[in-house]
């Protein structure tokens, strides 16, 4: 088919071309209107000591510390990877997860180890308040675990996690965003469909 007989056809069909392209733009208003007010957010845990641990040899104890902060980091991307600890965390946070799955529970919490003594969160909550529960509850039960598990240990120095502010971000798409990538879909669907509409009537 040549460039002509192309644009003859589209000035021929112009309002199924056009019918489609508004039909994918008003499908795309209509997901920016209802879409879900929701919230991403960031949480970084910061793991230290509750005291200092007096050592004559200080290069060998400063080694064996970031060994040892590290795998207690590890341990703790560990916890929050557990349904039954995530399930306690949101319940503390006021959010009701008798309803979630164990997939949804483990995968709830994002967290990841970014260094020796950091431990990355991440999360949706629905507000601003609840995020910050979230955050709360999360650093207060890793600290109750923490302590539980030197309860055996009675190690001194032992690991207590503090937590910064949580930075929280709408999770909204915006309005031009979705306007764009509806436009470009809409454009090859209405475009594809005056093409094949066109061969199945000549044949």
């Amino acid at each position: 088919m040549e460039i002509r007989h192309i644009v003859t056809l589209f000035k021929k069909e112009y309002k199924t071309f056009f019918g489609i392209m508004g039909g994918f733009l008003l499908a795309g208003l209509l997901f920016f209107l209802f879409q879900g007010s929701g919230y991403n957010v960031s949480l970084t845990l910061n793991i230290t000591r509750d005291s200092a641990i007096q050592t004559s040899d200080y290069s060998y104890d400063d080694f064996y510390r970031l060994q040892a902060d590290e795998r207690f980091a590890d341990t703790i991307v560990r916890w929050l990877q557990s349904p039954s600890i995530v399930s306690d965390i949101y319940t503390e946070a006021g959010i009701d997860t008798t309803t979630w799955s164990l997939g949804v529970l483990k995968n709830a919490l994002g967290s990841q180890r970014l260094s020796s003594q950091i431990v990355a969160i991440n999360y949706a909550a629905d507000s601003q308040v609840q995020a910050d529960a979230i955050g709360e509850a999360t650093i207060t039960k890793v600290n109750v675990l923490s302590q539980d598990l030197n309860a055996q240990q009675k190690e001194s120095g032992w690991f207590v996690v503090i937590a910064q502010k949580p930075i929280v971000k709408p999770s909204q798409h915006s309005l031009l965003q979705i306007l764009v990538i509806v436009g470009v879909i809409g454009f090859f669907a209405a475009f594809w469909t005056v093409i094949v509409r066109y061969y199945l009537r000549a044949e």
